[in-house]
């Protein structure tokens, strides 16, 4: 039985002879021959410049071989606030966590361990952080990179708590043993109520411009010179101070919701934003504007551009055509005294005598005129019959105008004229109104034709008492009798003179 056993460690490796399992020796490269009569020795081979996986064995050997730890690995022990950074040939290979701790075979390269104290801060510096860019290098997950853009800054939170701000550009942080977060906000944006405490709280308000307004004053912020945004009353804002040069101009609301001139027109300007803070108001021409406040009438706007502040109250300005115009009353249905149903349109001209007075009294002037209309019809159809309308429209006029003369006179409206346009009868009345009509045009064409007929007769009695005492005009009268009968015949042949034919087709029977 061969007592020798053979042990080969290969180049690149280091060897752990062990006994039942228990360290024996460290091998290095190359073939080994030992005296395992019972088979109790075993090879593991471990890759040069690894670590060592095995803790058991990496605690017996720190605590029972610290010249061969000290000779074979390079020890990787982190502190409780320190990070490590360990190199291979001078190139960054591994980032070590706190309180971490480990054995690094040594090898055939150079290997280094870099420490850093967390206590001087979790930043990462410039130089370590183009190192980190590259890639292939292990625990990265103990690092937060993170690049803030253009127009930004990046809150730095460390367990929960601002920190820092980051300007734009790329930076580093170390994570191990905390919550590193940063959060990315747009500074051209307004800061947020929980960012703005949290920065003042810190002592952070260097960076930012602080606006607060009070319950009576509206305020007007600029930027650079330009006017962006109206403020409400009782309002906080804060900005980022390096993104533009902030002003802020306060209004006091005590002085009144109208706005100036000048104002107005700088408020008339597109991108600003708050405008729903403020109403703006043209007024065109022929036209004026009422104006209320929380719904009262609070005055008369003339043509032009107004501005009046929204803020506290409800502000609303109406436009009024102070033109002459037409309103239509259409589709009325109205039974007459007879019981006729009939359907009429009437049409007013009309126009404001008093804008402010109109508004002050009516909620919808327009409206109470249309009423009124309505009513001055139904009473003047209401109390004639069908005939009564008929014969005379001008009635529903005149009455309706008289109503209206009874009713409008201090309103502030005033009607020039109306008419009726339309009277509208049932279908079965308009046949029977035809059937009427006819028969009037019957009788009065058989009156007309009697009288004619008369008329004729007299005259052709006259005319026999004429040729009766003077046979010259009953020779006339021949010759104007044959006349007609001559143009009806195609061919005359003459024989024996014009006597002979006079004679042939006449016959006078002598007194």
């Amino acid at each position: 039985m061969n007592m020798l056993k053979r042990f080969v460690v290969k180049k690149n490796e280091h060897g752990l002879l062990l006994n039942d399992g228990d360290f024996e020796a460290i091998l290095e490269p190359g073939q080994y021959k030992r005296f395992d009569w019972q088979g109790r020795l075993t090879l593991k081979t471990c890759p040069q410049d690894s670590p060592l996986h095995d803790y058991p064995l990496e605690r017996y050997l720190r605590q029972h071989e610290p010249a061969l730890v000290e000779q074979y690995f390079l020890t990787l022990d982190m502190a409780e606030n320190e990070v490590g950074l360990r190199f291979e040939d001078g190139q960054l290979k591994e980032l070590l966590a706190t309180d971490s701790r480990r054995l690094q075979w040594k090898g055939q390269t150079r290997q280094s361990l870099t420490r850093i104290d967390l206590a001087q801060g979790r930043r990462l510096d410039a130089e370590l952080l183009a190192r980190l860019n590259k890639p292939g290098i292990a625990g990265m997950d103990n690092v937060l990179l993170v690049t803030v853009p253009t127009f930004s800054v990046g809150v730095l939170r460390i367990d929960g708590v601002v920190v820092d701000l980051l300007l734009a550009g790329q930076h580093g942080f170390w994570r191990c043993g905390a919550q590193v977060v940063v959060d990315t906000v747009d500074t051209r944006r307004p800061v947020s109520d929980v960012n703005v405490r949290e920065l003042l709280a810190r002592g952070m308000d260097q960076h930012l411009v602080c606006m607060d307004l009070s319950e009576h004053e509206v305020g007007l912020r600029f930027e650079d010179g330009k006017l962006v945004e109206v403020l409400p009353p009782d309002s906080r804002r804060a900005y980022w101070k390096d993104q533009a040069r902030h002003e802020l101009q306060r209004l006091d609301l005590t002085h009144g919701q109208c706005l100036d001139a000048e104002l107005v027109t700088r408020l008339n300007r597109p991108g600003i934003a708050g405008m729903d803070h403020v109403l703006l108001a043209l007024v065109p021409a022929f036209h004026v504007g009422v104006l209320k406040i929380d719904g009262v009438v609070a005055g008369v706007l003339e043509p032009g551009q107004h501005g009046y502040w929204r803020c506290g109250s409800q502000v609303a300005v109406e436009m009024v055509d102070t033109r002459l115009q037409a309103l239509e009353v259409s589709g009325q249905e109205i039974l007459t005294r007879d019981k006729v149903n009939l359907r009429l349109s009437l049409v007013a001209n009309w126009r404001y005598t008093d804008v402010l007075g109109a508004h002050g009294q009516m909620s919808k002037p327009v409206e109470h005129l249309y009423r009124e209309l309505q009513f001055g019809l139904r009473a003047a159809v209401g109390t004639r019959t069908l005939d009564e309308l008929l014969e005379n429209k001008q009635l529903i006029d005149d009455s309706v105008t008289e109503h209206l003369q009874a009713q409008l006179p201090g309103s502030g409206l005033e009607v020039g004229s109306l008419g009726l346009r339309d009277i509208i009868l049932p279908g079965e009345m308009k046949t029977l109104l035809a059937q009427v009509v006819e028969a009037e045009k019957a009788a009065q064409a058989n009156v007309i034709r009697r009288r004619e007929e008369t008329q004729a007769t007299r005259s052709l009695l006259n005319t026999a008492k004429v040729m009766e005492g003077n046979p010259t005009a009953l020779r006339l009268k021949e010759l104007e009798t044959l006349e007609r009968v001559a143009e009806r015949i195609d061919r005359i042949s003459v024989f024996g003179g014009l006597d002979q034919v006079l004679n042939g087709m006449v016959s006078l029977k002598a007194g």
